[in-house]
C-alpha cells in the first residue's frame, strides 16, 4: 500500500506539472488578478477533474472511448479554445498592469461563478483529461483488488496532491509578479494567448485524424 500510496503522489504532482492551457491561465491569473481569484479559478479546475472522474468511473467502457474517439468532442474543444485564445490575445494587447494587494480585494458572487466557470471549461474542454482519468483508472484498479472505497482513495490523493501543488504556484507566481515589469506581464499574457491557440489547433488537428481513422 506504501508503494501505491506514492504513485498517487507521485501522480499528482505530475499531473500538476503537465502543460496545458490551464497551466498557463493559472499562473497569468495569480500574477495578474491575485492569490484569490486564482485559487477561486483552481476550484472550478478541481470540480471539472471530479466530474471527470465519477464520469470516467461509473460509465461504460464504450461510452467512454466513444467519446475519446469522437471528432465533434475535439473539433468543439479546439473551436471554444480558439475562441478563448482569440479574446485573451486582444485582452493583452491592451492590458495595463495596475498594483494588486491580494488583502483588499473583495470577490463577490458573480466574481467567484465567473472565475469557477472559467477553470470549470478550460478543463472540461480537453477530451485528454477525462482520458487521463479513464487510462488511471484502468490501470490501478487491479492493484487495489477493484475495491471501490480504495480507488476513490487512490484518486481522491492524486487529486489532492495536484491541488495542493497548484496553491503552491498560485503564491509563487502572486510573488514572481512583484519583480516583473509591466512590459513583461504584458509579453506573458502575449505568449499565452498563442500557446492557447496552438493548442486549439492541436484539439481540432487530433479530431481530424480521429474522423480520418
Amino acid at each position: 500500500m506504501i508503494g501505491i500510496l506514492c504513485s498517487a503522489i507521485g501522480l499528482g504532482v505530475m499531473l500538476s506539472f503537465m502543460i496545458g492551457p490551464v497551466f498557463f491561465v493559472l499562473l497569468e491569473t495569480a500574477i495578474t488578478k491575485g492569490i484569490k481569484k486564482a485559487l477561486v479559478f483552481e476550484l472550478g479546475v478541481f470540480l471539472s477533474d471530479l466530474c471527470f472522474i465519477i464520469l470516467a468511473l461509473y460509465s461504460t467502457d464504450t461510452f467512454i472511448n466513444y467519446l475519446q474517439k469522437n471528432p465533434i468532442c475535439y473539433y468543439l474543444g479546439g473551436g471554444l479554445l480558439f475562441i478563448y485564445a482569440f479574446y485573451s490575445f486582444h485582452e493583452a494587447k491592451k492590458y495595463i498592469y495596475t498594483p494588486i494587494n491580494s488583502k483588499d480585494i473583495v470577490i463577490n458572487k458573480r466574481t467567484y461563478i465567473g472565475y469557477i466557470l472559467k477553470g470549470f471549461s478550460l478543463n472540461a474542454i480537453n477530451i485528454g483529461v477525462l482520458g487521463f482519468w479513464f487510462v488511471t483508472i484502468m490501470l490501478i484498479s487491479p492493484k487495489l483488488s477493484y475495491n471501490i472505497v480504495y480507488i476513490w482513495g487512490y484518486l481522491l490523493t492524486v487529486l489532492g496532491v495536484y491541488i495542493l501543488v497548484d496553491v503552491g504556484k498560485i503564491f509563487l507566481a502572486e510573488n514572481l509578479k512583484h519583480k516583473l515589469q509591466q512590459s513583461n506581464i504584458k509579453k506573458l499574457k502575449i505568449i499565452i494567448s498563442i500557446f492557447i491557440f496552438l493548442c486549439s489547433i492541436f484539439l481540432i488537428y487530433k479530431g481530424f485524424l480521429e474522423h480520418k481513422i
